[in-house]
């Protein structure tokens, strides 16, 4: 069980008016970092209370909070597999974990890991909903950033395999590639970082660019080269001293 997991679990288990309960976790919450927030179930979950953390998190003053539903900080972006986790256990009164897409007053998106428990009152009535948002933005494009550099990596060594295939298919046929095309100066910057191997993410931080611009420039390439993959440009490349 994890701290507010405990924390909520004290709460209802000492006897207090709901009022009490309120005025607890008011004074509690507010001295933590976490975000925090807590909803009326009995009036579409608006927000009755908001600490500093939340303020801070979402860039929205108190005032501008209260009495909303907190899908307002999803604006449009309503598509979401972690909402129908919130909407299921809203449904039957239970708690959930779950990642939203949230944005901040500013329109800055923010990953939002959000905790989200019931609270009962003493005869076991469902009183108000607890949520305890993190913000993971951070560990998200992290993980993101992995996922492409692993697929980068898995690119980068396919190339050579396919490489000499191609090369001696190249031999095998006779073709020689004798025109030499005009390139612009970024073009040959990128052909000359094709030639070495980098993958596409590699040449984009080299050259200071993202790596969508950095594609486009490779399939350009492709088209001044008359070739139709990432070897066979390397080829084209190296043959001509260009590395």
């Amino acid at each position: 069980m994890n701290t507010t997991e405990s924390f909520l679990s004290n709460i209802e288990n000492i006897g207090a008016t709901d009022k009490e309960k309120l005025e607890m976790l008011s004074v509690a919450v507010n001295a933590w970092n976490n975000c925090v927030i807590i909803t009326d179930p009995g009036r579409d979950h608006q927000v009755i209370y908001a600490n500093t953390g939340f303020e801070r998190l979402t860039g929205y003053d108190r005032e501008e909070i209260i009495g909303r539903n907190c899908r307002f900080l999803q604006n449009d972006d309503r598509e979401q597999a972690g909402l129908l986790h919130i909407r299921e256990a809203l449904r039957t009164g239970s708690e959930c974990t779950t990642i939203l897409r949230n944005y901040r007053k500013d329109g800055e998106l923010f990953y939002n890991e959000l905790y989200l428990a019931p609270v009962h009152s003493a005869d076991g009535e469902l009183s108000f909903y607890v949520g305890v948002q993190n913000d993971i933005t951070q560990r998200v494009k992290h993980e993101q950033n992995l996922r492409s550099a692993i697929q980068d990596s898995l690119q980068d060594s396919a190339w050579l395999t396919q490489a000499i295939l191609d090369r001696l298919s190249n031999i095998r046929a006779g073709r020689v590639i004798k025109e030499m095309p005009k390139f612009t100066a970024r073009e040959r910057e990128v052909l000359t970082r094709l030639a070495k191997g980098h993958a596409n993410r590699r040449i984009a931080e080299d050259l200071g660019l993202s790596v969508n611009t950095v594609r486009n420039y490779v399939n350009n390439l492709y088209g001044k080269l008359n070739v139709n993959s990432r070897s066979e440009a390397i080829i084209w490349a190296r043959e001509r001293g260009i590395n």
